[in-house]
């Protein structure tokens, strides 16, 4: 088996999530996996601790926003080229704020992930 890698994208803008599943789908990347996730700012900002001074402005600044949803994808180094490239068509420039987060990481052992050749 090739060697894998895993791409996380923590979305901060849910909007785009299901523009860009269709995407990956369109474009043959499958076996993901999409997590509801929090940020630790809006964690704390929303909790009954009294943290922060900011965190009722916030709150009435951005009553409604989402938690954020983070997507695990595993493939082999091209498909999570493949896949970033996706990201970034979907969702644009990722380094504006409140878009998200994209990182890859390497995979030394994995188990249940067949080559497409099995």
């Amino acid at each position: 088996m090739a060697q894998l890698k895993a791409l996380i994208l923590i979305l901060s803008n849910t909007e785009k999530l299901d523009p860009l599943l269709s995407t990956f789908v369109m474009n043959d990347i499958h076996g993901c996996t999409i997590w509801d996730s929090e940020g630790m700012t809006h964690r704390v900002v929303n909790s009954d601790n009294d943290v922060s001074h900011f965190g009722g402005l916030r709150n009435f600044l951005n009553p409604n926003r989402d938690k954020s949803k983070t997507v695990f994808f595993v493939g082999t180094e091209e498909e999570v080229k493949k896949a970033m490239k996706l990201v970034i068509n979907v969702i644009g420039d990722i380094d504006k704020p409140d878009t998200g987060v994209m990182f890859t990481l390497n995979v030394d052992e994995c188990f249940g992930i067949h080559d497409k050749d099995d």
